[in-house]
């Protein structure tokens, strides 16, 4: 202990400091609100995971790491709504404390990380996508100290946080591996080492260390690496993986209509995606002019700098305030190295600054549509109702409530207990709702499938007596509807199924029952 306090002699005021805030974020907002698409996608592979089905083989998902963090907490806590949640807010204190140990070598005050933590705290949204951010405070973190103390040790160290960011999304991966690698070439050009290929070695045995259980998984669970390689061709089959959306530019903002407080919104959120590659470009200029000085005085500069642009792929590939959410931290820990970095005479008042005008953008940017945010703007016609979700009980707005309500009477009026039932990516959530598991492996049809991965789905639901589909297009891209993405599941379900009125829902929600053979 006294060697790590030597280390990091603030790891345990980080570490509380992050703790609490995580913790206080939980219990004001983590009852809030329920999503029946996205949230349910995880959730349903952390039940299925739980109930010892393994992710990539067993159903459609995210690469493992994520399913068996939450797994593991639901051995102690089960594997409720809440549970999974507060397994996702563990996960982000840890990332959190990585992320105020590296801004420490930005301030001399430590009261100044109260703020920096909140900072970091209102960007960890939605709740179901706080691993993104976490992984990337630990990769920058890992880098500062890699810079301050490139040691075959700290080589090693890093190459497990680029295993260990893969376990959790391949996507992580690739950008932490890209980072370190180019920080690898880096360092090894600032101090004209010529040990460039046994420091690579050490990189690389960290990466391997850091996917073992990954590479476990591969070796020992059956038709794992089939189901492995699969989702790899799959991927890089896809023209893109995400339904795109154009930059918010806050110059093609229209400043003459709408509300007040909306047009700020959407001048500062278009305004972050100006800073995104404004300082990342700037930090690489002052980081290639310092070349001949030490690295360790501009370490989290380089360190988030080195993750930030690489992890950048993550938003421009879908400009939405989550995709932003995941990728804005680098930028903000780079943002607060700039006053040290740029030598500045008058640091400790700009820092000061800096962070407040951060946190005032974060709050109107975020706090709008944080489930804390929207129960707070919901007047009294719309105001947030008990729902019970599960063994939960979760708050809902009234018209989310009602909505949900009719969904499941529904479901109730014509689906019997032991039917069997495929549910489409937009009501994922009635599998968890009703105590269900998919008869199929293809849980969320998002993205355009083969004509062999069709007929298995095809196959799959020979034996299902109903389906529920929704034909909107997912995220809004026309290119996203079922009829496009698996056109010969949608000729079979129009073909073998039959539609049953419903009213009181949405016309593009359709329930239908098998026809008589």
């Amino acid at each position: 202990m006294q060697r790590i306090r030597r280390a990091e002699p603030d790891l345990v005021l980080c570490a509380v400091l992050a703790a609490a805030l995580v913790a206080c974020s939980f219990l004001l907002q983590g009852r809030i609100g329920f999503n029946l698409q996205d949230e349910s996608f995880l959730w349903y592979g952390v039940v299925r995971t739980h109930a010892g089905e393994l992710p990539l083989r067993d159903f459609r998902s995210y690469d493992p790491g994520r399913y068996l963090w939450c797994a593991a907490w639901a051995s102690m806590f089960g594997d409720g709504l809440l549970a999974m949640r507060a397994a996702g807010a563990a996960f982000a204190a840890l990332g959190m404390t990585c992320g105020l140990l590296a801004s420490r070598r930005a301030v001399q005050d430590r009261w100044l990380l109260v703020p920096i933590g909140i900072l970091l705290l209102l960007w960890m949204t939605p709740s179901w996508k706080l691993y993104e951010p976490s992984v990337a405070m630990i990769a920058v973190y890992a880098a500062v100290k890699w810079i301050e103390s490139p040691s075959s040790a700290r080589h090693v160290a890093a190459g497990v946080v680029v295993g260990s960011a893969a376990f959790f999304g391949r996507n992580l991966g690739l950008y932490v591996g890209c980072a370190f690698g180019s920080l690898l070439l880096y360092l090894a050009w600032i101090q004209r080492a010529r040990d460039l290929l046994p420091r690579g070695g050490w990189l690389a045995l960290g990466v391997v260390l850091g996917y073992s259980p990954m590479l476990a998984m591969i070796a020992c669970a059956p038709d794992f690496a089939s189901a492995f390689v699969d989702s790899i061709l799959f991927y890089v089959q896809q023209d893109t993986l995400n339904a795109t959306l154009p930059v918010p530019w806050p110059w093609r903002i229209d400043y003459s209509q709408g509300q007040l407080l909306l047009v700020v919104w959407g001048a500062l959120f278009g305004l972050l995606f100006v800073l995104l590659p404004l300082v990342y470009s700037t930090a690489l200029l002052i980081i290639v002019r310092a070349r001949r000085g030490p690295p360790t005085r501009m370490a989290l500069l380089i360190g988030a700098c080195g993750v930030g642009a690489f992890w950048a792929h993550h938003v421009w590939d879908r400009a939405d305030l989550a995709h932003l959410a995941s990728s804005i931290h680098p930028l903000l820990l780079a943002l607060l190295a700039l006053p040290s970095a740029l030598g500045l005479r008058r640091q400790r008042p700009v820092l000061i600054a800096l962070i407040l005008a951060l946190l005032v953008t974060s709050f109107i940017v975020t706090g709008l549509g944080s489930p804390l945010g929207r129960r707070l703007r919901a007047g009294s016609d719309n105001a947030f109702i008990p729902a019970q979700i599960g063994s939960d009980t979760v708050l809902m707005s009234r018209a989310e409530k009602h909505s949900l309500d009719v969904l499941m009477g529904t479901l109730t009026e014509h689906v019997g207990p032991t039917d069997s039932l495929w549910v489409c990516s937009r009501h994922l959530g009635v599998y968890l709702l009703t105590g269900r598991r998919s008869p199929a492996w293809e849980i969320y049809p998002a993205w355009k499938a083969s004509d062999a991965l069709q007929q298995r789905l095809v196959d799959e639901l020979e034996d299902v007596a109903w389906v529920l589909v929704d034909t909107r297009p997912l995220a809004g891209d026309e290119s996203r509807q079922i009829s496009r993405t698996h056109p010969l599941v949608w000729a079979m379900i129009l073909r073998d199924f039959e539609r049953v009125p419903l009213p009181s829902m949405p016309p593009s929600v359709h329930l239908a029952r098998r026809r008589v053979r």
